[in-house]
């Protein structure tokens, strides 16, 4: 069995396999069909050369195919087929048994690369209108990238350098504690292939305030185990932000909710499915 990860350079290498005689063959793409110019190649590989074509959203895999299906220990194999297996926790974050209380003062946090695919240009505005009106709060920004230096730059115009903590790309088994230091853990990506992210916060009782783009309305369920607001828009984004800072209950339910949710993407649970497919080839 061969598994090859990521369609764009993995094209090649199925074709290559494909032609040395492979037959058990599966991919795995990582993003949506909108980065790919034409999909004549994709769908080719699909119909004649992979066994089973995998997408890490069902939206992802609908833009692909028009149609999408979650895989489960029940899905009959066919000759051809696509499916979502959604992607899973790392290992080194483990699901909090609980997180009841609210960090002192509360914290909104992003976790992220420093880039405008990742909206980070608008977190720190965002986050002034929001300390407009609740003084208290702080931001923690983790991570690294070239909109580093216009954040610092942000803050300083915004007069508000006493409040924001920068920390850098941090290695990924100590993300934990800097999850659990996180009330409100923000992702205003322009665009998102699922939100990896959004679980690993969920996984350490963050509330996820997103965009609505990409993958991330598939992962975080509005209302539920989330907030999501419109792209681009600091205003909408701050104005949810205020919803949670501005009732604890909420901010509790949404917690408690994301914590019973994310366990659907445990390693354990991905790996089963994993087994469960490699064992009908």
């Amino acid at each position: 069995v061969a598994h090859v990860q990521y369609m764009a350079p993995g094209a090649i290498p199925i074709l290559l396999l494909r032609l040395l005689g492979m037959r058990q063959i599966l991919t795995t793409a990582h993003t949506a069909a909108d980065i790919y110019p034409s999909l004549k190649l994709v769908h080719f590989i699909q119909r004649h050369c992979v066994r089973a074509f995998t997408c890490i959203t069902e939206l992802a895999e609908r833009s692909f195919f028009g149609s999408s299906q979650l895989y489960d220990e029940n899905y009959p194999l066919k000759k051809r087929n696509h499916f979502t297996i959604y992607n899973a926790l790392p290992t080194s974050l483990p699901i909090a048994q609980k997180r009841s209380t609210v960090n002192c003062p509360m914290t909104i946090g992003v976790v992220s690369r420093l880039e405008s695919i990742k909206g980070m240009d608008l977190v720190v505005p965002a986050f002034a209108k929001v300390k407009a009106a609740h003084p208290e709060v702080r931001l923690l920004v983790v991570g690294d990238g070239s909109l580093r230096r216009q954040m610092e730059q942000q803050v300083q115009a915004a007069g508000i350098i006493d409040s924001v903590e920068f920390v850098g790309s941090q290695p990924q088994e100590v993300l934990a504690q800097y999850y659990d230091r996180i009330d409100i853990l923000l992702m205003p990506s322009r665009s998102e292939g699922f939100g990896l992210t959004a679980i690993e916060g969920m996984a350490r009782g963050c509330v996820v305030v997103a965009a609505r783009v990409g993958g991330l309305p598939e992962v975080v369920c509005d209302g539920e185990v989330g907030l999501l607001h419109r792209k681009e828009d600091t205003e909408d984004m701050a104005y949810k932000i205020g919803q949670l800072i501005g009732s604890h209950a909420e901010l509790s339910r949404i917690r408690a909710n994301a914590l019973l949710y994310v366990s659907r993407f445990s390693i354990e649970r991905y790996l089963a499915l994993i087994v469960n497919l490699y064992s009908k080839l």
